[in-house]
C-alpha cells in the first residue's frame, strides 16, 4: 500500500536485494492493497464511501489523507491503478468495509480489470 512514488522506491530496493541473492524478479508476485469504491461518477463513489465510513463510525478526518482509498468511475480507478500495474503489480486486492460493497467488487472485476488488461 502506498503512493506510486513510495512503491517505486520499494520495488527498486527489492530488485537490489533480489540481485544480491540471485532470485529473478519475475518469481516475485507484487500485490497491491487498496480500498475502492466504484460508481458511475466520482461524486457518487465519494457519497457511497462517506456512508460506509459513517456506518463504521470512522470519522472522515481520520481517513481523508489515506492514499489507499480510491473513489471514482471504472475509468478513473483504472487510470489511478495503471501506474502500479506498470511497476509490475499484477494482483490488486481491495479491502472493503462492512457491509461489503458488492457493486464495487463486481465493477472492479467486470469493468476495471479489463481496462487494465488492455493497457
Amino acid at each position: 500500500m502506498g503512493t506510486v512514488e513510495t512503491l517505486r522506491r520499494k520495488v527498486e530496493v527489492l530488485r537490489e536485494h533480489r540481485a544480491a541473492v540471485g532470485r529473478p524478479v519475475e518469481a516475485i508476485e507484487f500485490t497491491l492493497g487498496v480500498k475502492l469504491t466504484i460508481r458511475d461518477t466520482e461524486a457518487e463513489a465519494v457519497r457511497v464511501w462517506e456512508e460506509a465510513m459513517a456506518h463504521n463510525r470512522t470519522p472522515i478526518a481520520d481517513v481523508a489523507n489515506d492514499v489507499t482509498f480510491l473513489n471514482g468511475s471504472p475509468e478513473q480507478i483504472a487510470e489511478r491503478l495503471r501506474p502500479y500495474v506498470e511497476l509490475g503489480f499484477r494482483t490488486i486486492i481491495s479491502e472493503q468495509p462492512a457491509p461489503y460493497d458488492v457493486e464495487t467488487l463486481e465493477r472492479f472485476v467486470g469493468e476495471v480489470k479489463p481496462l487494465l488488461e488492455r493497457g
